[in-house]
């Protein structure tokens, strides 16, 4: 928990260049670790490597190379001993581009890992760490697989990154849930005008219409919920504050959610869908609030990505409904 000003309805947001969402990395170590329930038996880790490049879009910075840093999780269930290694290649980086009204920034965001631990044994400790030889691993970290009912989960929505924020996590931290729900509206980081490479960003309050978006606010949620999501499963779903359209990238939408925060899918599968919703866009800015059904439409050709899933866990079958993703 971080002191500041905080109240009962209202609280300022945590500054980026202070913890718990300062970088404390160098170069490309791994942060911001967190983990998904995918199935019963299964959970995928992730984390980013590398800090984010932002400029000015008159000289707008190259994106990572995801190629040039492994993602390798080694893990054992014991302490110490950490003898199995899993490797695979779901790893991405993605841009955020604005134009003059928005900040004119181009910003690309670390290398995002994502590795799946398959058939684990049920109600078992695993300890692990994330990373790869040439750049380092992470400290072990350790959690437990769900084994029989009764279950334990966190609930969580609209958390944010303000100083009340740090107190609702230590009490769900206290709580040692054995999965957090979280049922969207991740950072606010759209309350946020990107702006230019030394730009902390202007606050916009709750005007969600606005296309832009402070997208380093994505990567200091990540370093701020490690402590609890590396060793609690993270299962979520995105809200109108995940929308963060981007107009200059064919209305992209939930581009940076898709790309840090996979929802489960076909365990079974290779691929892993993480892209954003191209063709899916605000129709009614002006009265998003009001009961009008048919905010988004899909009209392209273009794969719905992470919208809607179900999960069987002991006792309780989670469904995820999406509220801004057409399902068709």
């Amino acid at each position: 928990m971080f002191e500041g000003p905080k109240n009962e309805t209202s609280s300022e947001d945590l500054p980026l260049d202070l913890p718990p969402l300062v970088r404390t990395v160098t170069g490309f170590q791994p942060e911001g670790i967190h983990l998904t329930q995918w199935t019963q038996n299964s959970v995928l880790v992730s984390w980013q490597t590398g800090e984010p490049l932002i400029a000015n879009n008159t000289t707008p910075p190259p994106p990572y190379d995801p190629a040039t840093v492994r993602s390798v999780v080694r893990w054992g269930t014991l302490s110490g001993n950490l003898t199995e290694v899993e490797e695979q290649d779901h790893r991405l980086v993605y841009s955020y581009v604005y134009g003059p009204a928005s900040g004119n920034t181009t910003y690309q965001s670390p290398i995002l890992h994502h590795v799946l631990l398959r058939d684990l044994d049920p109600d078992t400790t695993y300890h692990y760490a994330v990373g790869d030889e040439a750049h380092g691993f992470s400290e072990e970290l350790s959690f437990r697989t769900l084994g029989g009912y009764p279950l334990r989960i966190g609930v969580i929505g609209d958390l944010g990154e303000t100083y009340n924020s740090t107190e609702t996590l230590a009490g769900l931290t206290d709580a040692e849930p054995d999965v957090v729900l979280l049922v969207g509206d991740f950072t606010y980081a759209n309350d946020h005008m990107s702006g230019d490479a030394g730009d902390k960003g202007v606050k916009l309050g709750a005007n969600v219409s606005q296309s832009s978006s402070e997208q380093p606010r994505w990567d200091g949620w990540a370093r701020m919920m490690q402590p609890l999501l590396a060793r609690a499963p993270l299962m979520a779903t995105g809200g109108n504050h995940e929308i963060e359209q981007l107009l200059l990238d064919n209305n992209a939408t939930f581009t940076a959610v898709n790309a840090r925060y996979p929802v489960p899918q076909d365990p079974d599968s290779e691929t892993l869908m993480t892209g954003p919703n191209y063709g899916a866009y605000y129709l009614n800015q002006s009265a998003w609030f009001t009961s009008n059904h048919s905010q988004f439409k899909n009209e392209s050709g273009f794969a719905t990505q992470s919208g809607y899933f179900s999960l069987d866990l002991p006792g309780v079958h989670i469904i995820s409904l999406h509220s801004y993703v057409r399902r068709n």
